[in-house]
């Protein structure tokens, strides 16, 4: 499980995601999240498809939604400046759907991968000052 830690202490936070899903069964391949400061290294491989990019404007991510199954099916992301903007998730169809809903912010955001796509995503976000922690189940 690869691991990305956002850091609050210095006002860092997530500002997009990008990801890469396969043609034909719409799995997730990769993810690389972008802060305000810096890139996480690309989780995953993002060889030979569909590139996406979950991004509003300059916004915030503050929390993530989507379908699994074995593997991840699809992404999205709720944003904010008041009030939230919720991107539709993006990636193949089917699986069963998730939504973790609303934080005040992303602490830290773990993947795990294989070679037919990723299939686990766990997620520290921050709620008014205090730590919770969601996965995708």
């Amino acid at each position: 499980m690869l691991k990305f830690e956002i850091n609050h202490l210095k006002k860092e936070h997530i500002v997009s995601v990008n990801g890469c899903y396969d043609n034909t069964s719409g799995v997730i391949q990769a993810l690389q999240f972008e802060t305000n400061v810096r890139s996480s290294e690309v989780m995953g491989f993002d060889e030979n498809g569909t590139k996406f990019t979950l991004a509003a404007g300059g916004n915030k991510i503050i929390g993530f939604h989507g379908s699994a199954e074995t593997n991840k099916m699809s992404l999205g992301a709720y944003f904010t400046t008041l009030p939230p903007i919720k991107m539709e998730q993006q990636g193949g169809c089917g699986g069963h759907p998730w939504d973790h809903g609303i934080y005040t912010g992303v602490r830290k955001v773990y993947v795990t991968y294989s070679p037919s796509g990723l299939s686990h995503i766990m997620v520290e976000y921050d709620k008014m000052g205090k730590q919770e922690t969601r996965e995708d189940l």
